[in-house]
């Protein structure tokens, strides 16, 4: 069992609750002080779901000031548990909803708005796999109608946790095919036109969380290969599993790789490239799903060199559970300090 499906044990009880519910603000610069803890609930918070479990995996806002996010939903659809993609307008108020799946187990782990207005939704797909799951890619329009969807996968349980489109036009995916750690790359239709394992970085595999394009050329196209993080069991690891950062050129093919952690499980859950050529990270630290002393984790947050190497680490929690899922870097205007670049980490507490 992967550690997103042992996750999802953890919060299945949960329902859909779109907000901003806190927001670490760090300095570049300064790299460990903490500028601000803004809770955003006093603006507005909804949610969405029925008499089911229904959790949401991603969100993003889209181009009209909205959001959109995706899950999947036991309330509704056709299945056991379906893909669910809902978009709101700027205050959280629900424009449409759509649910994709068949009678098995389906779910969506990210969603992106793509360059025709429509968005482009990567997950899993229990109904009709060739294995216990499939990573499924699907393509909607700007109201969420299904324009095509592609499976990717084999006898094996695969899931699709992050997916991008290119500059080309096609997608980036990445996740877990095999055990182990994939990235795919299809044509703006879906059609797979390559794919990459890295059974040689880890001993015992892992899964891929989180992918970003890179732009090392600063020519403002991200097409210079992909950035990776996940979680696994490294060759020479620290811990049970560690955070997993790996670099690739344009075609997949692996350019170097790092790992960090301690002694228990590390997980990377979000990672983009820096404006210095390095890259940040956010995932949690700490947690062993084996001893009953040590049922907690912290927020992790990494930044490292273009090359990998630690830079600064920092750790947010309490005495419970805290992780970091998604990670923005921003821009904030300070008296002393215009425009310096700030770390935004959205988590679960």
């Amino acid at each position: 069992m992967c550690l997103r499906h042992e996750m999802k044990e953890i919060v299945k009880m949960m329902s859909v609750l779109a907000i901003l519910s806190l927001l670490i603000l760090l300095p570049a610069g300064e790299g460990g002080k903490i500028f601000d803890v803004y809770d955003d609930s006093s603006k507005w918070t909804k949610t969405f779901g029925g008499s089911g479990t229904d959790f949401c995996l991603s969100v993003e806002q889209t181009t009209d000031g909205g959001y959109v996010l995706a899950g999947y939903t036991y309330s509704y659809g056709a299945g056991k548990s379906d893909v669910w993609l809902v978009k709101t307008d700027e205050y959280g108020n629900e424009e449409w909803n759509r649910t994709f799946g068949g009678g098995g187990y389906d779910s969506a782990s990210s969603v992106e708005q793509t360059s025709d207005g429509g968005y482009i939704i990567t997950g899993y797909k229990g109904s009709y796999a060739a294995g216990e799951e499939d990573i499924w890619l699907i393509k909607t329009d700007s109201i969420g109608n299904e324009i095509w969807n592609r499976t990717f996968g084999n006898e094996s349980g695969d899931q699709g946790y992050s997916g991008k489109q290119t500059p080309d036009g096609g997608y980036i995916l990445t996740g877990w095919l095999g055990g182990n750690i994939c990235l795919i790359k299809t044509s703006p239709t879906g059609e797979m036109e390559w794919n990459k394992t890295f059974e040689k970085v880890l001993e015992y595999g892992g899964a891929a969380y989180s992918l970003d394009l890179i732009d090392d050329d600063n020519d403002g196209v991200a097409d210079d290969g992909y950035i990776i993080t996940g979680s696994g069991y490294p060759y020479h690891g620290a811990g049970r599993s560690d955070v997993i950062l790996l670099k690739t050129d344009e075609y997949g093919n692996l350019e170097w790789n790092q790992s960090f952690g301690g002694g228990y499980h590390d997980e990377g859950w979000a990672v983009q490239q820096t404006t210095d050529g390095g890259y940040a990270i956010a995932g949690n630290t700490g947690f062993s799903w084996r001893d009953p002393r040590n049922h907690s984790s912290d927020i992790w947050l990494i930044k490292t060199d273009s090359q990998g190497n630690m830079e600064w680490n920092k750790t947010f929690g309490g005495k419970k559970w805290d992780e970091g899922y998604s990670l923005s870097l921003i821009h904030i205007s300070e008296p002393t300090r215009l425009l310096s670049i700030s770390y935004a980490v959205f988590c679960l507490k």
